[in-house]
């Protein structure tokens, strides 16, 4: 017996709708998909170094990794946009590193070299190529579309997608032959090395010093001019990792050092970056240009001593955390300029002790934890031009120094500090046609002397002060006005602050040119 079927009719209305809801979700089911690509290629493991042993059985067992890309300062590409002639031009190629990251996809090559990696979100990422004994190469900005992606290096496209590696070079005790430290080469530090020949630094080669080691170079040092491009010096640790370490975590080398007036052809020192050392470089010639150098993540990143006629410019200097000494440490100077350069983050930007005629120009000073410039016992310097943000100190001096400030920027939580140092030594400065917008105070002055000398008036007329009325801006400064008159050496604190005349409005040409 046959069951009878009830038949339903749904009004047309209501079919319309349903029909239509399943057509816009299966529209957005589709829609919805990330498209990915593909990327193959091939590694070759090149021995170019003559030595058969060193030849490889097969290439397989290389790691190949796509990274996110590194995330660039903005406040350092604001400053690169408005004003190109101050710093270096940051980018992937200065701010990437490998050990501080976690890849987002990972390979490993065959015994043909050949690799492949599959289903990669559309993007841009740094490709990163390594083996132990054989070293790491970058290709920075890969762009993945949909699909199969071939390999580019910049604007180019690599030959049938093969990347060469070579053996890594390791250096121990004196050299006495001419050495070149070669594009795409990678160069191991193992102990202490001293280089007492002529040496060429190529651009995109890179030095790896293991922890506590150093390089000396005793004769002629070169570093190439006709190519784009940095020579990298940084810490060997981590050098082979592939997941992603910490800052803190990595031991740091010694450092890079030029004795004793060696001489640098075209007396310029140029195009390297310094990363994770206790001394950075340390430079001991006189009349040399340093220029389009990037220290980061060292102790100190750049020290002279005992020099004259140094120029340094168009430099980055970013979280270099030595409490004393700074981005730039300079002892025992003369005549030396530091302009168009940017000291970002570090603990101290710029330190001078016992400097005379340092010209300090077209610089950017952001978030240094203590001070910006330090100008410490009996340092001679002009200050001009530069601009100070969101610093504890913009710019201290004691002990018998003598700094000009004018035409600059300055946001700091205080601006200018002046104290005395062993015993009654007294620092003298002035300060003219300056914008300072300081939390705290735009000038802190301490200054101890007998008190038949008189008082000493510091001259800091013809400032904006971030106010327009005398009380306000007696409020942003702090001399023996300010000092409790119960303090038993309050009779011998004879500094004051001389402000007036004042603007009551921002100076136009005050700050970076």
């Amino acid at each position: 017996m046959l069951k009878s079927i009830k038949l339903v009719i749904l009004p047309l209305s209501l079919l319309i709708i349903n029909c239509s809801l399943f057509i816009v979700m299966s529209s957005c089911s589709l829609t919805t998909q990330t498209k990915t690509g593909n990327l193959t290629g091939n590694v070759v493991l090149n021995n170019d170094t003559g030595n058969s042993a060193l030849d490889p059985v097969d290439y397989a067992g290389v790691t190949v990794a796509l990274y996110p890309l590194a995330v660039l300062n903005p406040v350092i590409k604001e400053v690169n946009t408005a004003h190109p002639n101050i710093g270096v031009q940051i980018n992937q190629e200065t701010e990437f590193d490998h050990r501080l990251q976690n890849p987002v996809k990972i390979a490993t090559t065959n015994a043909g070299g050949s690799f492949t990696i599959s289903k990669i979100n559309k993007g841009k990422y740094n490709l990163v190529v390594m083996k132990e004994g054989w070293g790491v190469y970058y290709i920075y900005d890969i762009n993945i579309k949909e699909g199969d992606n071939t390999i580019r290096k910049g604007n180019s496209v690599l030959r049938e997608n093969v990347i060469q590696l070579y053996p890594v070079v390791v250096l121990d005790g004196f050299i006495y032959e001419p050495f070149i430290f070669r594009t795409d080469h990678n160069y191991l530090i193992s102990n202490n090395v001293t280089i007492n020949a002529n040496v060429l630094f190529m651009p995109n080669s890179r030095i790896w010093i293991n922890p506590t080691k150093k390089i000396t170079f005793l004769a002629q040092v070169c570093t190439d001019s006709l190519n784009e491009g940095f020579s990298s010096v940084s810490s060997s640790d981590g050098f082979y990792s592939s997941t992603q370490l910490q800052e803190s975590q990595l031991e740091r080398c010694d450092g890079l050092y030029f004795y004793d007036n060696i001489d640098f052809a075209n007396d310029r020192l140029q195009s390297i970056i310094a990363s994770f050392s206790l001394n950075g470089l340390t430079v001991r010639t006189s009349g040399i240009n340093i220029r389009n150098l990037i220290c980061k993540n060292n102790g100190i990143g750049l020290q002279l001593d005992q020099q004259s006629n140094i120029i340094i410019e168009k430099s980055l200097f970013s979280h270099n955390d030595n409490p004393n000494y700074g981005g730039i440490a300079l002892t025992g100077c003369n005549q030396t300029i530091v302009k168009q350069s940017i000291f970002a983050s570090n603990i101290v930007g710029l330190w001078q002790h016992t400097s005379s005629d340092a010209d300090v120009n077209n610089c950017y000073f952001h978030q240094n934890q203590a001070k910006d410039i330090m100008n410490s016992y009996e340092t001679i310097s002009s200050i001009e031009h530069c601009k100070f943000e969101e610093s504890a100190i913009a710019v201290e001096t004691s002990g018998r120094s003598n700094t000009n400030v004018s035409y600059c920027d300055i946001q700091a939580k205080t601006g200018i500090v002046n104290w005395y140092q062993l015993g009654w030594t007294s620092s003298q400065f002035s300060a003219h046609n300056n914008n300072m917008d300081c939390s705290q105070y735009c000038v802190k002055t301490r200054t101890i002397t007998y008190p038949e000398q008189g008082f000493i008036y510091f001259n800091c007329e013809n400032n904006y002060w971030g106010v327009n009325s005398s009380s306000a801006i007696e409020g942003k400064i702090w001399d023996r006005n300010d000092e409790d008159t119960n303090d038993p050496y309050y009779i011998s604190y004879m500094g004051i602050v001389d402000y007036a005349p004042f603007f009551s409005a921002p100076i136009p040409t005050a700050g970076l040119e």
